[in-house]
């Protein structure tokens, strides 16, 4: 949770007060048990050092670290540990939503903004390793890899933190291995409508290479996944999760 709500603020989404305050809480008690060893450490340590006439100040010092130590080590430390983190689940779980819509209305904006649904037809076929060739393209196919080149720099850190938000929903998200449809058939309704099974699992098959890493899907890595959507010949359009569940439910065959 600490990390998805790093990845949300560095897109300059807005973290509520109560969630600043939780993690607060959260790091202050994992601070306070890596304090709490040190300390025993040091009063250990200076035990051993110590002037004779400051040898039962010290070891005073150290049976009070010890037992602070002690209740740490047995357990009230996970007590306090788990229940900081079911308060920062909970202050989460009521800002995951907005977080969520924000990350999909931006996600969107730049799909538009760089125009790439219009400029999908004119790329070169990258499902065919011999039709991707930078000597060979044309100035048509030149722009639309450009446009969506650019776009990707500005899509993967709100991928990113989408995918984060999934895993937080209990959802994986793709690119997965070829041995997980599942995992990329609901990517590839994530990422847009397919409409029909069919279109969805070219998409899945399509994440696949690239969660595999085959030869022919590395020249365009910088633009996946978005491209499978082109790929696969339906428009790229983020979904939230739950919109995303409904259209993989939508297109399952009976």
């Amino acid at each position: 949770m600490t990390q998805l709500v790093g990845h949300v603020r560095k897109l300059g989404i807005e973290i509520p007060k109560q969630v600043e305050s939780e993690i607060g809480i959260y790091k202050d008690l994992l601070r306070s048990r890596s304090g709490a060893e040190r300390e025993y450490d040091d009063a250990v340590g200076a035990l051993r050092t110590v002037d004779p006439s400051k040898f039962q100040d010290a070891k005073a010092e150290v049976v009070a670290k010890s037992f602070q130590w002690f209740a740490l080590n047995q357990g009230v430390d996970k007590v306090l540990i788990d229940a900081a983190a079911t308060r920062l689940h909970n202050a989460v779980y009521d800002a995951v939503g907005g977080w969520e819509r924000e990350i999909v209305s931006r996600f969107n904006s730049v799909v538009e903004g760089h125009a790439l649904n219009e400029t999908a037809p004119d790329l070169p076929a990258l499902s065919d390793p011999r039709g991707f060739n930078a000597w060979n393209l044309t100035e048509q196919q030149a722009r639309a890899v450009q446009a969506w080149r650019e776009a990707a720099t500005l899509l993967d850190p709100l991928w990113s933190a989408y995918r984060r938000i999934a895993d937080y929903h209990g959802y994986q998200i793709g690119p997965a291995k070829s041995d997980d449809l599942s995992t990329n058939l609901f990517s590839a309704c994530a990422l847009g409508d397919p409409g029909a099974f069919s279109t969805a699992y070219e998409a899945s098959i399509e994440l696949a290479r690239i969660g595999e890493n085959v030869d022919t899907a590395r020249p365009y890595a910088a633009i996946t996944p978005y491209v499978v959507t082109a790929i696969a010949r339906y428009p790229l359009r983020l979904h939230t999760i739950a919109d995303a569940a409904k259209i993989r439910a939508s297109i399952q065959p009976s």
